[in-house]
């Protein structure tokens, strides 16, 4: 009683090769579905929580352009936002964002 629960890595990634994390279960709606449903939880349980992560990182994982490692972000690595931030950043182009 009286503790806090923090979580410290919540995400939902992209893309798949297969390995380890199934095709069929990841996409930007897919995503989109589960931050809509963490933030909800999260915010009427009062639980902080960090996501993961801001932008994909193209480098991470192995060679396999689909590697999961690569596609956990919000955001596309050109910086223009997944279906997950479309609504907020609506008006967001390449090189601009308002």
């Amino acid at each position: 009683m009286g503790s806090q629960v923090v979580i410290t890595e919540a995400g939902w990634t992209t893309a798949s090769n297969g390995r380890g994390i199934e095709t069929w279960n990841v996409s930007e709606e897919l995503q989109a579905a589960y931050y809509e449903q963490l933030i909800e939880w999260t915010t009427n349980e009062k639980i902080l929580t960090f996501v993961f992560e801001a932008f994909d990182e193209p480098w991470k994982g192995d060679d396999h352009p689909q590697e999961p490692e690569k596609h956990w972000g919000l955001f596309k690595v050109d910086r223009t936002p997944k279906l997950v931030m479309k609504e907020l950043y609506k008006d967001c182009l390449l090189e601009h964002c308002v």
